[in-house]
Protein backbone atom coordinates (compact mmCIF):
# COMPACT_ATOMS: atom_id res chain seq x y z
CA UNK A 1 0.00 0.00 0.00
CA UNK A 2 2.87 2.13 0.93
CA UNK A 3 4.54 1.90 -2.57
CA UNK A 4 1.44 2.53 -4.74
CA UNK A 5 0.95 5.77 -2.46
CA UNK A 6 4.27 6.88 -3.36
CA UNK A 7 4.10 5.96 -6.63
CA UNK A 8 0.90 7.31 -7.86
CA UNK A 9 1.94 10.74 -5.93
CA UNK A 10 5.42 10.92 -7.83
CA UNK A 11 3.18 10.29 -10.92
CA UNK A 12 0.67 12.72 -10.28
CA UNK A 13 3.35 15.56 -8.81
CA UNK A 14 3.74 17.11 -12.59
CA UNK A 15 -0.48 17.99 -12.33
CA UNK A 16 0.05 19.76 -9.08
CA UNK A 17 0.49 23.16 -8.98
CA UNK A 18 1.76 25.61 -6.30
CA UNK A 19 -0.14 28.01 -4.11
CA UNK A 20 -0.51 31.03 -6.03
CA UNK A 21 1.54 33.01 -3.00
CA UNK A 22 4.05 30.22 -2.97
CA UNK A 23 4.48 30.32 -7.11
CA UNK A 24 5.09 33.81 -6.60
CA UNK A 25 7.56 33.85 -3.81
CA UNK A 26 9.67 31.19 -5.98
CA UNK A 27 9.79 32.84 -9.42
CA UNK A 28 13.18 34.85 -9.58
CA UNK A 29 14.60 34.25 -12.49
CA UNK A 30 18.04 34.83 -11.09
CA UNK A 31 17.98 32.57 -8.62
CA UNK A 32 16.18 29.98 -10.23
CA UNK A 33 18.48 27.16 -9.50
CA UNK A 34 17.99 27.85 -5.30
CA UNK A 35 14.30 28.75 -5.85
CA UNK A 36 13.90 25.15 -7.63
CA UNK A 37 15.50 23.25 -4.96
CA UNK A 38 13.17 24.78 -2.42
CA UNK A 39 10.07 24.14 -4.47
CA UNK A 40 11.14 20.33 -5.02
CA UNK A 41 11.88 20.46 -0.88
CA UNK A 42 8.62 21.65 -0.30
CA UNK A 43 7.19 19.36 -2.75
CA UNK A 44 8.82 16.14 -1.04
CA UNK A 45 7.82 17.18 2.14
CA UNK A 46 4.76 17.41 1.16
CA UNK A 47 4.91 14.19 -0.05
CA UNK A 48 6.60 12.86 2.74
CA UNK A 49 3.13 13.87 5.22
CA UNK A 50 0.69 12.25 3.01
CA UNK A 51 2.82 9.18 2.43
CA UNK A 52 3.16 8.74 6.14
CA UNK A 53 -0.14 8.06 7.39
CA UNK A 54 -1.41 6.04 4.60
CA UNK A 55 2.09 4.00 5.88
CA UNK A 56 0.63 4.04 9.31
CA UNK A 57 -2.43 2.89 8.51
CA UNK A 58 -1.41 0.17 5.99
CA UNK A 59 0.84 -1.38 8.76
CA UNK A 60 -1.53 -1.22 11.43
CA UNK A 61 -3.85 -2.85 9.48
CA UNK A 62 -1.58 -5.41 8.04
CA UNK A 63 -0.71 -6.49 11.70
CA UNK A 64 -4.48 -7.19 12.78
CA UNK A 65 -4.81 -8.99 9.99
CA UNK A 66 -2.06 -11.18 10.64
CA UNK A 67 -2.86 -11.14 14.17
CA UNK A 68 -6.06 -12.41 13.70
CA UNK A 69 -5.03 -15.22 11.03
CA UNK A 70 -2.46 -16.34 13.41
CA UNK A 71 -5.11 -16.68 16.18
CA UNK A 72 -7.79 -18.75 13.76
CA UNK A 73 -4.67 -21.14 12.95
CA UNK A 74 -4.03 -21.68 16.52
CA UNK A 75 -7.10 -22.57 17.38
CA UNK A 76 -7.67 -24.71 14.16
CA UNK A 77 -4.55 -26.84 15.03
CA UNK A 78 -6.10 -26.69 18.69
CA UNK A 79 -9.15 -28.45 17.72
CA UNK A 80 -7.67 -30.67 15.56
CA UNK A 81 -5.46 -31.92 18.23
CA UNK A 82 -8.14 -32.43 20.55
CA UNK A 83 -9.66 -35.93 21.35
CA UNK A 84 -13.35 -35.94 20.16
CA UNK A 85 -15.28 -38.32 22.29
Amino acid sequence: MCLATAVSMLALAATAHACPACKESLFDPGQLPQKLATARAYALSIGVMLAVPACLVGGITTLIIRSIRRARRAAGAAASHSPTP
